[in-house]
């Protein structure tokens, strides 16, 4: 057995290794997020582009989505139901923040100190949002009123379930 020094350096080497992996899975999940939210809102870019064909609105309605939908399952699997495609197309649609966000920024010395300010919280409080979170935000109409909530969201810390109430 470990006498009474060593086992102090033991819980530590323990405490150290636990420590490393938990950050590395908080790590994975972030960067899974990111990249889940940043790819269905390129799905819905490129359903809405070919929808729309260079005109201002789309000649295609629901079926469209329903082909993709069938498609995209066979050959890819679960998570491209019509609704989901649906969502990601909204996603697009309604937040073009996450396209512009990044052009505000490099815009930034222009704007004011609150202003960019606010477009720094913006921009870290959606990196701090998953899918679920913008699927129920849709339906927040008002880009101020959405702003605020997802601000509100990342810094609390909500859930989907918070953020519903």
């Amino acid at each position: 057995m470990l006498d009474k020094i060593k086992m102090k350096e033991y819980n530590n080497l323990v405490e150290n290794i636990s420590q490393i992996v938990v950050s590395a899975q908080s790590n994975i999940a972030k960067t899974i997020n990111k990249t889940m939210v940043f790819t269905y809102w390129n799905i819905g870019k490129y359903i809405v582009e070919f929808e729309q064909g260079g005109e201002k609105r789309a000649k295609y309605g629901t079926e469209l989505l329903k082909k993709i939908a069938i498609d995209l399952t066979s050959n890819i699997g679960k998570g491209f139901s019509w609704r989901n495609l649906y969502n990601m197309k909204r996603f697009y649609i309604e937040f073009p923040i996450l396209q512009t966000l990044s052009a505000k920024l490099e815009i930034e010395k222009l704007q004011t100190v609150s202003a960019k300010s606010e477009d720094e919280i913006l921009a870290k409080s959606i990196d701090k949002l998953n899918w679920s979170h913008f699927v129920r935000l849709l339906g927040v109409k008002d880009n101020d009123e959405r702003n605020f909530y997802i601000i509100e969201t990342a810094q609390n810390r909500w859930s989907e379930r918070e953020l519903d109430r």
